[in-house]
């Protein structure tokens, strides 16, 4: 019997991505991202992810997971951490008991998203912007080191009867949504962007929080950012009726409304990469922030990538080092999972040529507001129409 001990196979490494909530789309793409980097780099490790049954046919578009698991239920998701005898668990989420569950697991490494610096040194999780937790973790044998990287998702997606699009051609605009500027595209523009559409025959779709949507019970306290987004929805509504919104939808709902648009127009963000996914003409809208840190204007090196580095343009301030921009505080990882280098993806940036750090601007908003809606409208005439 002990000689059959010693015989037994050697179990495969397993990773464990951790996102169970329905909305977490930037979660999702870190964890789609990383588990890429694990299978092109390390032979043998199974990867699985814990997921929102909303969420269970986006993420295996990608051919990323070996296994995907459903749970909408969040104390029984934590329960299969403790079970999944994981030894690599990726938990990118704020949710604090998640996080203690991942510290109680035994797992051998635990990794947390760009978004969680308190919560990683809290309970020593490594932080996957950090150039010290990624070098332990090569050292641990997980090489997570970034690269750029080109995903394509392909197949069929699914919207819920509830999800009415419009019957006639549309642009996408993402508004409301997370992203990587410091202030979102100004609504006044969104609704002047509305009417020169109609000279194209597109009308706008925007999709929302479903808190928007939801009328606040009486006594019940007040959210300041739900009421500006009602605020900014009702005065897009005054002044472009047209406009189209669509509350709560899931990733897979996004997906589906992004590939049945003519185009899709957002903020540099999640959004733009989820559009990239699917191969959609995006107008990526940036503040000088984003658009000097982008690598598909500037190829930072450093990074796990053998193809010719671009020249760096130190005129708009780019520190040329990728670790470094990852350390930076607010940079988002999602930034480097699309390498941004098609005729399919037109990027706008304000008017000016050099990004002063110390602009008046910076201090209270985004200069993406001075990015007009009729800049946004002729890049759309040239990538939609034939001529």
């Amino acid at each position: 019997m002990l000689r059959d001990f010693f015989r037994r196979p050697v179990r495969a490494r397993r990773f464990l991505a951790f996102v169970p909530e329905r909305d977490e789309l930037a979660a999702l793409l870190e964890c789609m991202y990383t588990a890429r980097l694990i299978r092109r780099r390390h032979e043998g490790v199974e990867t699985a992810i814990v997921v929102h049954p909303d969420n269970a046919r986006f993420v295996t578009q990608g051919n990323l997971f070996d296994q995907v698991i459903e749970e909408c239920d969040p104390a029984r998701a934590r329960q299969i951490i403790t079970e999944s005898e994981a030894d690599i668990l990726y938990v990118p989420g704020r949710d604090l008991r998640s996080h203690i569950t991942a510290f109680l697991s035994g797992a051998r490494i635990r990794v947390g998203g760009a978004r969680l610096r308190l919560l990683s040194r809290l309970f020593r999780t490594h932080a996957i912007h950090q150039r010290g937790d990624l070098e332990k973790l090569r050292k641990k044998g997980f090489d997570l080191f970034p690269e750029i990287t080109s995903l394509r998702m392909s197949g069929d997606l699914a919207l819920s009867p509830r999800v009415e699009l419009p019957g006639q051609p549309f642009v996408w605009l993402s508004l409301f949504d997370h992203h990587d500027l410091n202030n979102t595209w100004p609504p006044g523009h969104v609704a002047r962007l509305a009417r020169l559409l109609t000279e194209l025959k597109l009308r706008l779709v925007c999709p929302a929080p479903a808190s928007i949507a939801e009328n606040p019970a009486p006594g019940a306290p007040r959210d300041a950012q739900v009421e500006l987004w009602r605020e900014q929805r009702d005065y897009i509504l005054r002044s472009a009726p047209d406009v189209v919104f669509l509350y709560g939808l899931c990733p897979e709902e996004r997906a589906a409304g992004m590939k049945r648009a003519q185009a899709v127009v957002s903020p540099a963000g999640p959004e733009t990469i989820l559009a990239s996914l699917y191969r959609k003409p995006v107008v990526v809208l940036h503040d000088m922030k984003t658009f000097r840190n982008h690598p598909g204007h500037v190829r930072p090196p450093g990074l796990h990538d053998e193809s010719p580095v671009k020249p760096a343009r130190r005129a708009l301030g780019h520190p040329g080092n990728a670790l470094e921009l990852l350390s930076a505080p607010g940079f988002p990882l999602t930034s480097y999972i699309i390498k941004l280098a098609n005729s399919l993806e037109k990027h706008i940036k304000p008017a000016v040529d050099h990004c002063n750090n110390s602009c008046p601007t910076c201090e209270f908003q985004s200069c993406v507001e001075f990015i007009s809606p009729e800049r946004v409208y002729e890049t759309l005439k040239r990538a939609l129409l034939p001529f």
